[in-house]
């Protein structure tokens, strides 16, 4: 089970998590805090939404109000006036006020004179009318207009006309009671009256008016007020004659005029006027002209705001009380998931900064006490971990296999420099070499040698063998393939593997035996990397020897066991220290700089390369084993490029009647091979470079051309081969080429397209003689 880690009150108190500017306070409180301010916000988008309902319906509900306040008012005035006409019609009744009204209209209007007599008896009677009815002005014309009475008196001189009053001239007009029209605001005497005119009829004809009127003053508008409810405002066009307002406002040139101006004209929105900046639902109500035919308009209005006020407090405080049941219901819900929730959270959150800092995934959350949602998420943090562990694994065993990679790429470009380097140094060593050994076998073929020179010229010629054997091996290791899997002989590449390191055994004092069927044993591998495979085992083999040998000897076997081969490596060295870790990367018993480590890892990769299997022991009588385990092939291992192999002289052979071109540019290489022609009765001619090869043959007929592969001047034996394919395709049969290094890819494959024969640097005379011999034999039998 993995590690937990639980976590106490202290370590509780240091896991909050940080947001912003919020730095130390806990999840919990911000929780809290997150409620009462949407709270808040909630109850403040309430209330200002009920604040715009409650002000429409309230400007609704006043302007209904109004609205019957102004009926009321104009019943009251239809009243009034109703009056009026009633008492028009008394007076007419009166006896007196008839006699005497009769009397003064039979009177010729031109006489010089009035009689004061009857203008008394009808200032007596209009005063007593005046006094019954309550009004504050009366007045009576004769039909003509003039005044005949005033009450009280306004100062005026009886018979002044007032027909320019234009109400007084529409009541003589019309003869009768005209309604609207003939009510209207007058002026007397720095006094404003509200006045309403009617004829007196006599029989059908106006023999005069009567004109009764209101004082319009501060008494006159308060107990408006009283009445309806309303603040009110007189008007005479766009001046303000008297209001109840508390605070007064200017007439004109002010946004309290332009605002009553619109409720006058009708254009004001909704009835909603603004004076001495309070919001105000108004309605205007005419109460005639002036004589100048100015509107007199009373404006009725009721303040909004204050109206407001009231409701708008009521619904604060219910939604202030909302408001707190909110925030406690919240706060209560906040704690219940402070405790439920966000405490083990904040807990998994510490944790989980633990794992950061502690690089242990294997640490593991405890929280079997915490809720569904922290359960979850504990579930899913613990999948995540080990995906993580496994994907780490992963990891390190890419990074160890590209490390192996790695190592073998700078092992391949070693190899590589490696080839390069042999390459050069075979060609350089062949190349005097051919000489040694041609000459030798000259010198061997001469008759009547003595027995001791004979015996020190024959071993020479053995051991020239033993070098041209030890460096056409090197030239196989030393030159890297593509790394393809083909079909290879096993047997062979033991045979070329063991031949590199027998003389270094031997020097020690060890032996290296080899044991392999004789059939060959087919492969689907890469030569090169089983070669390397196996010269891995047999240095480690000689290292353990050097340091103890109970048994001086490795002995590699090799045996088929059904579709597959048995590869074994034994010697008699001191064994494995820990044999389950040698193929481990890094791993290794050496001293520091006489080994990496990587040596058995990389030929541990190459068996599972090839589809085999490797395995290390300790054999119980001392020393140790290896054992691989590779899968046979059915395929044939591909035929190797036809050199010509050394065959004895044949006496009594036939000369060659031939004329044959060398292209060489070693002197004494060049050298030997005409002194070898000549030798069979061939006419050689000799060149040291492509072109002068490319001259020769434009000159006469060879029957044979003998090139080496490298020549000097940027012109190889390749260039010149191609160079006769073009231009003499009947001369490419006739072609033998020497080459020092065969091992290379490059040379190969020219080889094997090709499809000449060619001869190994160093050559000896028997091989010489046989390729041109076979070579001219098969052109006359193609012939």
């Amino acid at each position: 089970m993995p590690p937990s880690v639980t976590e106490g009150p202290a370590d509780r108190g240091a896991s909050r998590i940080s947001l912003g500017g919020l730095a130390g306070m806990s999840l919990g409180a911000r929780l809290v805090l997150f409620g009462t301010l949407v709270t808040l916000v909630s109850v403040a988008g309430s209330f200002a939404l009920l604040s715009v309902e409650i002000r429409r319906q309230t400007r609704s509900h006043l302007a209904d109000l109004l609205a019957g306040n102004q009926k009321t008012v104009l019943a009251l005035q239809k009243r009034s006036f109703d009056e009026l006409l009633w008492t028009s019609r008394l007076m007419t009744q009166s006896p007196t006020l008839r006699a005497a009204m009769e009397t003064y209209e039979s009177e010729s209007p031109s006489s010089s004179g009035r009689r004061p007599d009857l203008l008394a008896t009808v200032q007596t009677e209009l005063d007593r009318i005046r006094e019954l009815l309550g009004k504050d002005l009366a007045v009576i014309t004769d039909s003509r207009g003039v005044v005949l009475a005033a009450s009280p008196a306004t100062g005026r001189a009886s018979g002044e006309p007032l027909e320019l009053k234009p109400f007084v001239r529409r009541a003589l007009e019309t003869g009768a009671f005209s309604g609207q029209s003939s009510f209207g605001v007058l002026k007397l005497q720095q006094e404003t009256y509200q006045i309403g005119c009617v004829p007196i009829v006599l029989q059908d004809f106006a023999i005069g008016t009567l004109t009764l009127g209101t004082r319009i003053d501060a008494s006159f508008l308060d107990e408006m007020r009283k009445t309806l409810q309303s603040d009110v405002v007189l008007t005479l066009g766009t001046q303000v004659l008297g209001s109840t307002l508390p605070s007064p406002f200017s007439a004109t040139g002010s946004s309290s005029s332009a605002s009553l101006a619109g409720l006058l004209s009708g254009e004001a929105s909704k009835n909603l006027v603004t004076l001495a900046g309070e919001e105000f639902v108004g309605a205007a109500l005419s109460l005639g002209q002036d004589r100048d035919g100015h509107d007199v308009t009373l404006v009725l209005l009721r303040p909004l705001g204050r109206d407001l006020s009231a409701a708008s407090r009521s619904i604060l405080v219910a939604l202030s009380l909302c408001a707190l049941l909110a925030l406690l219901l919240a706060g209560v819900l906040a704690w219940r998931v402070s405790r439920s929730v966000l405490d083990p959270l904040e807990r998994f959150v510490a944790f989980v900064r633990t794992v950061a800092e502690t690089g242990d995934h294997s640490l593991r959350f405890q929280g079997s006490e915490s809720s569904a949602e922290v359960k979850t998420l504990n579930q899913a943090y613990h999948l995540l971990m080990d995906s993580l562990q496994e994907h780490e694994k992963r990891m390190l065993l890419h990074a160890r296999e590209e490390m192996g990679r790695v190592e073998r790429l700078k092992e391949s470009e070693k190899l590589a420099s490696l080839g390069r380097m042999l390459s050069g140094a075979a060609h350089e060593i062949n190349n005097p070499l051919t000489g040694i050994v041609g000459n030798l076998d000259i010198l061997l073929r001469t008759p009547h040698l003595d027995a001791p020179i004979r015996e020190r010229l024959e071993r020479m010629q053995k051991e020239s063998q033993r070098i041209i054997g030890l460096v056409r091996n090197l030239l196989k290791v030393a030159h890297r393939d593509t790394g393809q899997r083909t079909a290879v002989d096993l047997h062979q590449i033991l045979r070329e593997t063991v031949a590199l390191r027998r003389h270094d055994f031997a020097a020690a004092g060890f032996e290296l035996r080899l044991e392999t069927p004789t059939s060959p044993l087919a492969l689907q591998g890469n030569e090169l990397e089983l070669q390397q495979v196996f010269l891995n085992l047999i240095n480690n083999a000689y290292d353990a020897l050097k340091e103890f040998a109970r048994d001086p000897c490795l002995s590699i076997r090799a045996t088929q066991e059904d579709s597959q081969v048995v590869v074994t490596f034994e010697d008699g060295g001191p064994g494995m220290k820990d044999p389950r870790k040698v193929f481990d990367h890094f791993y290794t018993t050496k001293e520091v700089g006489k080994g990496t480590g990587l040596g058995l890892s990389i030929t541990h990769a190459i068996m599972q390369g090839h589809g085999g299997r490797i395995a290390a022991e300790n054999r119980s009588e001392g020393g140790a084993r290896f054992t691989l385990v590779l899968p046979l092939t059915s395929a044939e291992p591909p035929r190797r490029v036809p050199a010509i192999s050394s065959v004895q002289p044949r006496d009594g052979a036939a000369p060659i009647p031939a004329t044959i071109l060398v292209v060489e540019d070693e002197y004494t290489i060049l050298e030997l091979q005409m002194a070898i022609l000549s030798s069979v009765g061939a006419t050689a001619v000799g060149v040291s470079t492509g072109q002068e090869a490319v001259q020769q043959i434009q000159r006469r007929e060879y029957q044979l051309i003998i090139s080496d592969l490298r020549l000097p001047g940027g012109f190889s034996g390749q260039e010149l081969f191609r160079w006769i394919e073009k231009n003499r395709p009947s001369l490419t049969r006739r072609v033998i080429f020497v080459t020092g290094d065969s091992a290379s890819e490059a040379t190969r494959a020219f080889l094997e397209q090709s499809g000449r024969r060619y001869l190994m640097k160093p050559f000896s005379v028997e091989d010489y003689v046989q390729a041109v011999r076979e070579t001219l034999d098969g052109l006359r039998s193609a012939a």
